[in-house]
């Protein structure tokens, strides 16, 4: 595997992931203010962190946080998967893999922390959604690279390099 493409890979991936959460961040403020921005962050908001261990709330069907967190970084991981997939999918299915394990260090609060159980799976639903991102991407890419054969081109066919 080239070590410059991983790098390139994981580079783009942070830069598209803050740019994409960002953008989402900037609608939700811009469409219901800054209260509502704030809800998309269930991780870093104390009022909807002690609803969730009252058992008021759960983040998991909260479409705001569906909306404004895990689908941006679904998509900034769909989209990076499916640019590095286009030549060989196995650096971007490593990329996919450092994305999940920087969104778990990035929410490692969440992860160490005393947090409700709600909150918790909540991290889990959208760690699980950027992973399935990637994979759809790099799926894609693979599919556009092998002439419509998915991952593994047929015997004799072209290789995925």
């Amino acid at each position: 595997m080239n070590l410059r493409r991983i790098a390139l890979g994981t580079l783009m991936l942070v830069v598209v992931w803050l740019a994409a959460s960002q953008i989402a961040w900037w609608i939700a403020e811009g469409v219901g203010g800054y209260a509502l921005a704030e809800d998309t962050l269930p991780y870093r908001n104390a009022h909807l962190i002690e609803d969730a261990s009252e058992g008021a709330y759960n983040p998991a069907l909260d479409p705001r946080f569906l909306l404004g967190s895990v689908l941006p970084t679904a998509v900034a991981f769909a989209l990076t998967s499916f640019w590095l997939g286009r030549r060989n999918w196995r650096p971007a299915a490593l990329v996919g893999g450092i994305g999940a394990a920087l969104l778990c260090l990035v929410h490692w609060n969440v992860i160490a922390g005393g947090l409700p159980t709600t909150v918790k799976a909540a991290l889990a639903l959208h760690v699980s959604l950027a992973i399935l991102g990637s994979a759809a991407g790099t799926a894609a890419a693979a599919r556009l690279l092998v002439g419509g054969h998915g991952l593994g081109a047929p015997a004799g066919g072209p290789t995925m390099r």
